[in-house]
């Protein structure tokens, strides 16, 4: 294997020039094939082989990043504690190279362990006591830890800024020391030492540093911080190896562990909004530059990990908890499928997330219902024009069967949502998805039971629940006020004259501005003023607009008008009875075949799709098909081919 021949000249290399080449050629082959940098990487890190301790070359596998010094130093400490003087000798070697060269490389922290043991051996081993020594002798800034105790090292000094500690204070910029702060803390929350009071003291020191004093220098340090956690998983995440994808997302794990560590010990969640508003940021850069090519998953991995810090801490966090689902609320309607599609699989995820979705929904007075509400909607506005197509691709397919899922879970665990949202979400469901549909409409009240609509002789009208309005959380009324015929639909009530409406709504039909939106609206307004007036169906100016607009429209419009009328047949209430009546009284009274073959085919279809199938619907189709006053089996279409008539055969058994 080349990559063995290439280990072997590294370490056999007494030359720097030879050993960096070595390790350049090393580094190279394990970007090109994941299988060799799994395999390199792990034989480097955990191989017992006495070849490895040669300094030289481990310091140029440091700086390359072959070896992970958090594994080394564990793996280091326990050998020492076995008393073996090679790797101890080493051991010193390297520590001293790292920490105490004119450019050191890591920090004391990601030695600890090492630290830890070779204190054990201050009085045997001179070379031992000399290193403790020259440590000691460090300048303050520099002295990050004097005793190897994790607990008690301060982990930011105030003087880095000013003295530095990668480089001299005039090479120094703000961004490397940022760079320096966000590294340190990944070395410090991936050390198996660390306790939550190791990371509480490090946020607290950090936000004491000059740059966090001011708005532009967090999110300067956010974006420093975010920036290099997704490169470095997405130059990490081709390796196949379980251990090597969680290396590669080993730095946005702490970086969303300090972010909500800083929310914690600020007591708000402005650095939470800095964090998510800087996340948006980065998202749209890498959509926008990468195109298709973008990878959603290290920045899904960034955004589950706070939602996972985030409910690990909610007893501490308790009254913010709410706050910070807001602000991940906002965040999730900004980065919208419609704005970033090469992110949608990525928010479905997020907005069905069991820290999420159900928290949001769960929050007391139903304070989130709203802020998810818009996010479903956001989901099928996204989905409506490839859904409307006749032939789906495989990633619309299964963001559909995503979506389905998740209505699914709304359905069993939160109907009321659905229910008290019908409106808006039907209004926003494509005409083409009638299972979809079916899910949102057969939801109804935990506390119901549904009478079987299969009962013979069930009479509707004596059930207790036919007399109760639904509950409608759903803004209608700002499209009947946004086309201006709110007040001309509320007087034609009243007054109980609709000649003026109708002449209005005809105009809407003549310029092509009576779209599928404003039929809904006006259709269940409508509906919800007759009911609460209490007049009859084929009395009262609801059911003459409703005639009108079926002689007006056109086939398409027909079916959309008649949709708006079956998505409002639903679990026992006020609407699903009278919009039963409606559609019935239609089609009794309607003078067109085709008028009556459209308001079958509304209704057929939504029963032909697999279950559930709303309640009202089914009520409504039994009688059309077995009530002799409608004379159903009499009409042309039900037998104008055999499959048809075979089809409404097994629907009426």
């Amino acid at each position: 294997m080349f990559a063995q021949r290439v280990v072997q000249l590294l370490y056999k290399s007494e030359k720097q020039l030879a050993i960096e080449l070595y390790v350049a050629l090393l580094e190279h082959l394990c970007e090109i094939s994941p299988n060799v940098g799994t395999l390199v990487t792990s034989w480097l890190n955990h191989a017992d082989d006495e070849r490895k301790y040669n300094v030289p070359v481990t310091v140029a596998l440091i700086k390359a990043g072959l070896i992970h010094l958090t594994e080394q130093d564990q793996e280091l400490s326990i050998l020492i504690d076995n008393g073996r003087t090679s790797v101890i000798d080493f051991t010193v070697g390297l520590i001293r190279a790292c920490l105490l060269g004119d450019y050191p490389l890591a920090t004391h922290q990601e030695f600890v362990s090492c630290l830890q043991a070779l204190n054990r051996l201050k009085t045997s081993y001179p070379t031992v006591a000399s290193l403790f020594d020259d440590l000691t002798s460090l300048p303050k800034s520099q002295q990050q830890l004097q005793q190897p105790q994790l607990q008690q090292q301060p982990f930011l000094q105030q003087q880095q800024l000013s003295k530095g500690v990668i480089t001299s204070s005039k090479e120094a910029s703000i961004r490397d020391q940022l760079q320096f702060y966000f590294a340190e803390w990944v070395h410090i929350y991936q050390h198996p030492a660390t306790t939550e009071k190791t990371i509480q003291t490090f946020a607290s020191q950090l936000l004491q540093q000059p740059v966090f004093m001011s708005e532009d220098g967090s999110l300067l340090f956010f974006r420093v911080a975010i920036e290099a956690s997704i490169e470095h998983a997405l130059k990490l995440k081709t390796l196949p190896a379980q251990s090597a994808l969680n290396i590669a997302y080993q730095p946005i794990d702490a970086l969303s562990k300090l972010i909500v560590t800083l929310v914690q010990v600020e007591e708000q969640p402005t650095y939470l909004k800095r964090a998510l508003s800087v996340i948006v940021l980065c998202i749209a850069h890498h959509h926008e530059l990468r195109s298709s090519l973008f990878d959603q998953r290290p920045f899904l991995r960034l955004l589950t990990s706070i939602l996972n810090d985030i409910h690990l801490m909610e007893q501490q966090l308790q009254k913010q908890y709410f706050l910070l689902l807001t602000c991940f609320n906002d965040t999730l309607y900004t980065l919208q499928p419609s704005y970033f599609p090469g992110f949608a699989f990525a928010w479905l995820q997020l907005i069905s997330h069991r820290f999420f979705m159900p928290q949001l929904l769960l929050a007391e007075n139903q304070k989130g219902w709203t802020m998810f509400q818009r996010l479903i909607v956001c989901l099928f506005k996204f989905l409506s024009p490839y859904l409307s197509s006749t032939e789906l691709r495989d990633t619309t397919h299964m963001l559909y069967r995503g979506t389905l899922r998740m209505l699914l879970i709304l359905l069993h665990d939160f109907p009321e949502f659905l229910c008290d949202y019908h409106y808006s979400f039907c209004d926003a469901i494509p005409a083409t998805c009638i299972q979809m549909r079916n899910l949102v409409l057969s939801a109804f009240p935990r506390n119901m039971r549904l009478p079987d609509p299969f009962t013979p002789n069930l009479k509707i009208d004596l059930l207790p629940e036919i007399h109760q309005p639904p509950n409608i959380l759903s803004n209608y009324s700002s499209i009947l006020e946004e086309a201006d015929i709110k007040h001309e639909l509320d007087g034609c009530i009243d007054k109980s004259d609709a000649r003026v409406l109708k002449d209005i709504l005809s105009q809407h039909v003549r310029k092509n501005t009576m779209n599928s939106s404003l039929i809904n609206a006006i259709v269940l307004h409508l509906g919800i003023l007759t009911v609460a007036k209490g007049t009859p169906v084929h009395q009262g100016p609801a059911i003459d607009v409703y005639q009108h607009l079926l002689s007006e429209l056109d086939s398409e419009g027909r079916y959309t008008f008649l949709s708006a009328l079956a998505n409002q047949l639903r679990y026992p209430n006020s609407h699903t009875h009278y919009f039963s009546c409606v559609l019935l009284y239609l089609f009794v009274e309607g003078k067109k075949e085709p008028v009556k073959e459209q308001i079958t085919r509304v209704l057929l279809e939504r029963l032909i799709v697999n279950r559930p199938h709303p309640w009202g619907l089914l009520i409504t189709f039994i009688e059309l098909i077995k009530n002799p006053r409608y004379s159903f089996w009499s009409h042309s279409f039900t037998r104008c081919a055999t499959d048809i008539e075979r089809l409404f055969e097994s629907v009426s058994r």
